[in-house]
């Protein structure tokens, strides 16, 4: 449930491209929904790539437990593969697995290129 604010990140990586997008339930003149777009290199792209080996994505086996019936907020991952195939994992955002974890924290890095705009 959302009451008000930004309740919904998503974080979009593909070549080339970072994107953020933040939206919101209830309230979209005070808060406007926002994407921030910044340009990675290939290098970073690739890091990232090699990065998802088999360890990491044996993770993403779908959900893991049930923070959502608990009223905490779900957190969730997925990789999509060339071939169009994809795998998702759905997680309790305070207790990631150690996989997850270290994934999220590279994709952080990557957000750090995120600079919004100013008006």
């Amino acid at each position: 449930m959302c009451r008000g604010g930004y309740c919904y990140t998503e974080t979009i990586v593909e070549p080339g491209w970072v994107r953020s997008i933040r939206a919101s339930a209830p309230d979209k003149k005070k808060f406007p929904d926002r994407t921030v777009t910044s340009r990675i290199t290939k290098q970073e792209w690739e890091d990232l790539q090699h990065f998802i080996d088999a360890k990491v994505q044996a993770e993403f086996t779908g959900r893991v437990g049930c923070p959502a019936c608990v009223d905490q907020p779900e957190s969730w991952a997925q990789l999509e593969f060339s071939d169009g195939t994809s795998k998702t994992v759905s997680y309790d955002f305070s207790n990631p697995s150690r996989a997850i974890a270290a994934l999220l924290k590279k994709i952080q890095a990557l957000q750090t290129k995120l600079v919004p705009k100013e008006k």
